[in-house]
């Protein structure tokens, strides 16, 4: 689609499009991989903690996996917004400023790796990719001035609220249910992730509702479909039947 309203020269409908997408995107990314932030032990023992994965392992491994969780929205946009080049049939724009944050990826490891340990190459990766996702989105806002930026930056905005939100409720809720569970059970621990989870996702649909957001009309409508089905339109014969 984007190489299409490109191609025929459409630049605010290809400027539409991707601002769409990319506000959709993020209003999805930002908050799971704050939610996975918060559960990333939960999520750890769920996973590996049993045989001979150790209390440490598993401790390391969560550290790790929070590392990662905040950068994850930035991994999550790279695709769109190099497929926003490619419709432009520029190809070496996100080649430059790949091997940029490569380039930024193996300086960022040697210097920290003796400080950091295995950490270093967490943090790297992680600041690699944003500043990856960062210089797209800076130049092809340059390039394209139907971008929506305004639009995009409010919604920015709203989500940087809401995903606020989420986390504190999310930790509280966390906390809480680690009072009430026994964790010392995998399947206390499977409660205390779901249930915590599940609160700090209706945390966020509901800041994000009272805000209005457009993409969280797009939710409500799919859960409506989900739930009730799609809605029968009658045809023009039944209307003639009729």
């Amino acid at each position: 689609m984007l190489s299409n309203k490109f191609a025929i020269g459409d630049d605010k409908a290809f400027s539409g499009v991707l601002s769409q997408t990319l506000r959709r995107i993020l209003y999805y990314a930002v908050p799971l991989s704050m939610i996975l932030f918060v559960l990333r032990e939960q999520v750890v023992r769920i996973v590996y903690g049993a045989g001979q994965f150790s209390i440490e392992d598993t401790i390391l491994t969560s550290q790790i996996l929070g590392i990662l969780c905040l950068s994850l929205f930035a991994q999550s946009v790279i695709p769109l917004l190099a497929r926003g080049f490619y419709a432009m049939q520029n190809t070496k724009t996100p080649l430059y400023i790949a091997l940029g944050a490569q380039t930024i990826n193996a300086f960022l490891i040697i210097a920290l790796i003796r400080q950091f340990e295995i950490y270093a190459i967490a943090i790297a990766f992680s600041v690699a990719v944003t500043v990856n996702a960062f210089l797209l989105f800076i130049i092809l806002h340059r390039r394209i001035e139907e971008l929506e930026y305004k639009h995009t930056l409010r919604t920015i905005i709203q989500i940087a609220i809401a995903t606020f939100v989420t986390i504190i409720v999310t930790f509280f809720a966390r906390n809480i249910l680690g009072e009430l569970l026994p964790l010392k059970y995998a399947w206390g621990v499977l409660v205390q992730l779901l249930v915590a989870g599940s609160i700090g996702i209706i945390t966020y649909i509901f800041v994000t509702a009272v805000f209005g957001m457009k993409e969280f009309e797009t939710v409500k409508k799919k859960i409506i479909i989900q739930i009730f089905g799609r809605p029968q339109v009658a045809n023009e014969e039944q209307n003639i039947a009729r």
